[in-house]
């Protein structure tokens, strides 16, 4: 075979090749962000100072949680761990400033996509 067909054939293969290659870098992205999601839980004792709200699109489902010693967190739904907004909710309303508690975290703080680590659930008072 030759002409037109069979360059239409060839640019079909690079084209499947190319879709290959970025299925498969976007695949070992999502499981390189879930490793280091899961890899980086923590419990921290924080005193909670106040609670804000995020900004620009984010601002309705993004709470924020200033802390003494923990700088800012997030109070934000995940789907990594089956946190849902009345998990927030929840979150949430044991968060009282002044009040120091012990809370697992997920993630680091993120500067170029505003991002904070994220509050995954209250693990109770300081003791």
């Amino acid at each position: 075979m030759s002409g037109p067909h069979r360059s239409g054939l060839r640019d079909r293969r690079a084209v499947c090749a190319l879709v290959t290659a970025a299925a498969v870098a976007a695949l070992c992205a999502c499981v390189y962000v879930t490793r280091q999601v899961h890899a980086n839980q923590q419990d921290v004792t924080c005193t909670i100072t106040g609670k804000s709200l995020g900004s620009g699109k984010r601002r309705h489902r993004e709470r924020r949680v200033h802390t003494v010693q923990c700088g800012t967190l997030a109070n934000e739904t995940s789907l990594w761990f089956w946190k849902n907004s009345r998990d927030v909710r929840d979150v949430d309303e044991e968060l009282r400033p002044g009040s120091t508690v012990v809370v697992r975290i997920a993630g680091q703080r993120l500067d170029a996509v505003d991002r904070y680590p994220n509050i995954i659930r209250v693990v109770g008072p300081a003791s």
